[in-house]
């Protein structure tokens, strides 16, 4: 119990800081690939691969827990951030904005609103 709140803020600042900026490098280097396809290939393996980060609250041992809590907030992270690029990328200039608050709209609800009553 005494490590949890070290754990959570290494976490947190580990993840938080890496998993944008992984992102956006992701969805910049697929950009200049010059396939969509592949940048949304790469978000769909994100969202594989951090359904593995998500066990971390049932693993016993305390530095497993703070690696894969890193990892998964890491990996959503940057699943939102290469979302946020793929939607600027594909949807015209007349929407965006729109577009833009819409997924902003639905990530808060989702994170704020549903999650906690889980």
């Amino acid at each position: 119990p005494a490590q949890v709140g070290g754990i959570l803020v290494a976490a947190m600042l580990l993840g938080g800081i890496a998993g944008p900026v992984g992102g956006g490098f992701l969805a910049d280097f697929c950009h200049r690939w010059g396939r969509m396809g592949a940048s949304l290939a790469v978000l769909a393996a994100l969202t594989l691969v951090s359904c593995a980060g998500a066990g971390f609250a049932t693993v016993g041992v305390a530095g497993a827990a703070q690696i894969l809590l890193t990892l998964f907030i890491a990996l959503l992270s940057a699943g939102i951030a290469m979302a946020t690029a793929i939607l600027t990328i594909v949807v015209p200039n007349e929407i965006r904005g729109f577009s833009i608050s819409i997924q902003a709209t639905v990530n808060t609800l989702f994170a704020v609103a549903v999650v906690p009553l889980v």
